[in-house]
């Protein structure tokens, strides 16, 4: 009988043994993608910001207004840069588990009208709309980092706004089950 749990205790070791492996080279496969989509999200970037500052070194923006045009859109460029490093830096930090929350006491329908309102002038400029449904009763309450989960929210309508047809709409639903709220 012993011996009988001892095997079992044995087989159990080396199925969570397997199974920790299996996470490992998948956490390890993942890490490899995105460091190479950061690589290559940076280089677009990088090489049409050359491409202005030779333009203007070659002559090509031979005005002031055209020069002028030239670095307005590789100073745009640089921002684009410093928000990919800063994604990085934040999956890095994510990774380390050195990013601390700090959790708020929100009303969350009040949360989606700000998000929404930030990004419905967007939507506008492209001929799109950007809606709410609200399925929820009375004044819920959630618990969260308001600033991380608003930069959550906002990639996600930023994605989706990419995404839709012109004419198109984003419809945000937010509804309440048990004790959760979705959105």
């Amino acid at each position: 009988g012993e011996i009988r749990a001892l095997g079992q205790e044995i087989e159990q070791l080396r199925l969570k043994l397997k199974d920790s492996i299996y996470t490992q080279q998948k956490y390890d496969e993942d890490r490899k993608f995105f460091i190479s989509s950061i690589s290559h999200d940076l280089k677009t970037p990088v090489t049409s910001i050359r491409g202005y500052i030779d333009g203007v070194l070659d002559g090509i923006a031979s005005t002031e207004g055209k020069k002028r045009e030239y670095l307005e859109k590789a100073i745009e460029k640089t921002k684009v840069m410093n928000a990919m490093i800063d994604d990085l830096l934040l999956h890095s930090k994510l990774d380390m588990g050195q990013i601390p929350f700090e959790f708020n006491c929100i009303n969350p329908l009040k949360f989606l009208e700000d998000c929404i309102c930030e990004s419905s002038y967007d939507f506008e400029l492209e001929g799109k709309k950007i809606v709410l449904e609200n399925h929820t009763q009375g004044s819920l309450m959630i618990n969260i980092d308001t600033e991380k989960f608003r930069r959550v929210v906002q990639n996600i309508m930023d994605n989706a706004r990419k995404n839709i047809v012109p004419g198109g709409v984003l419809t945000v639903i937010l509804r309440e089950m048990s004790a959760r709220v979705i959105m």
